[in-house]
């Protein structure tokens, strides 16, 4: 026979076994003043402070580059020197030394000192400065990754269009593309025959206009003409003046997939823009080229990197005020050179005429892929095939063909028939 319980002794017990629950729980709690964590603390904290001196070096080296410290590196200088210029010289110190463990300057007998490193990308005097990548950086740490809980409960930071290309897109772009991609498209270019006889070139979503104005300053009859957003227009003109290429280069402001982007073009350039990757673009851009015209298009998409989830998180914390939602392709590859695009390309006539890897060296083992093509030429006139009488002095009656003689087809075609050749000549009747 099963026992039966009270309600009072159910209670009882319910009580008894809670006392002994808390009982056991400050047992543990005083535990752990006694007992190691389960795992190494400095597992933790070697990771944790490794992550933390990584940014405080970082934002070392923004304190120098708005300082302009690297500028009056060039130069052997000492503590005392720097004083002069630098307020709160009592910082100067250990600034240096961080700097010196980064092997942006060195020391000798005091004196501090540039590396090549930093007198090529920091000096602000060098033409491949890229204070204006470093400073993207920051505004991506302020303005995005210190707000990530709040982007995560609330959704994206939303940037105004024109200030997203003209403050954080494209200053940075024209920084990096001259640390070395930008010379070997333009040395690819030059090297094209075809390039000899050009006159007229579309920059198509050119940015900030670089590829055009190296392109012109590289051939004095070369007309360029930078074609992109409004919102883009005015920082190209900015780039076109700071080069004093205002007479070969201009800008045409406008929606590539809308508007009208003219004709007659013997070079068209499109770089990391979606003129370059839509396959409806390529009927467009065939049309604006002249007979034996050149396409030569640079993109991203066709190299085999590892996912990146830092990218990835990055891409969805931000959008563009125009955009109508939160795109969810942003962040992941977009191939390029797809059998698709290809195939388009040559169904619209053009002939492949080279491929080619150009490293972007800002991003480690990352590279964009070139391709140019030619627009088929304009079918040259058929020769002039004339049946000619000589004068009646001539009483053989010879009969010749006056022929294109620039053709040598057709002079070896009449040499094999055993038929003199001559130019037109107004001394001949029909």
């Amino acid at each position: 026979m099963i026992p039966t319980l009270c309600s009072h002794q159910i209670s009882s017990t319910i009580s008894s076994l809670q006392c002994q629950k808390g009982k056991q729980n400050n047992r543990n709690k005083q535990r752990v003043f006694i007992t190691n964590p389960p795992t190494e603390p400095h597992l933790l904290f070697r990771k944790v402070n490794r992550m933390a001196a990584q940014t405080q070096q970082f934002y070392s080296l923004l304190a120098a580059l708005e300082l302009k410290l690297f500028d009056y590196l060039d130069t052997p200088v000492s503590i005392t020197e720097l004083s002069k210029v630098i307020p709160r010289h009592e910082m100067l110190p250990p600034l240096l030394r961080i700097l010196v463990d980064c092997d942006f300057i060195c020391e000798n007998n005091g004196l501090y000192q540039n590396t090549q490193l930093a007198t090529t990308y920091f000096s602000s005097g060098s033409p491949y400065y890229q204070g204006a990548y470093l400073e993207k950086i920051k505004k991506k740490i302020s303005e995005l990754w210190v707000h990530l809980p709040d982007v995560i409960k609330n959704g994206p930071v939303i940037y105004d269009k024109k200030e997203f290309f003209c403050d954080m897109c494209l200053p940075p772009m024209a920084e990096n593309a001259m640390t070395g991609r930008l010379q070997q498209v333009i040395r690819s270019i030059v090297a094209l025959p075809e390039f000899l006889s050009a006159r007229l070139m579309l920059d198509l979503g050119g940015g900030h206009g670089l590829y055009s104005i190296a392109l012109a300053s590289l051939k004095q009859d070369l007309t360029c003409i930078v074609f992109d957003l409004p919102e883009v227009t005015d920082t190209a003109c900015d780039y076109i003046i700071a080069h004093d290429m205002d007479e070969q280069v201009k800008v045409c402001p406008g929606n590539f997939f809308t508007d009208e982007i003219g004709a007659g073009y013997n070079l068209i350039l499109s770089s990391s823009n979606p003129s370059g990757k839509n396959t409806s673009m390529i009927p467009k851009i065939y049309d604006a080229l002249a007979p034996g015209g050149i396409f030569v298009n640079i993109q991203s998409g066709d190299n085999e990197i590892a996912d990146n989830p830092l990218s990835q998180l990055e891409s969805r914390m931000w959008m563009i005020g125009e955009e109508p939602e939160w795109k969810s392709h942003r962040g992941k590859k977009q191939t390029f050179l797809s059998d698709d695009y290809l195939r388009s390309l040559q169904d619209c006539g053009f002939t492949i005429k080279q491929v080619e890897r150009i490293p972007d060296l800002f991003t480690d083992d990352y590279s964009v892929t070139m391709i140019i093509c030619k627009k088929k030429e304009e079918p040259k006139p058929a020769p002039c095939l004339r049946i000619s009488l000589l004068s009646k002095k001539e009483r053989e009656k010879m009969i010749t063909l006056t022929v294109d003689t620039q053709n040598p087809e057709w002079l070896q075609t009449l040499e094999l028939m055993g038929i003199s050749s001559r130019k037109s000549d107004p001394g001949f009747t029909d």
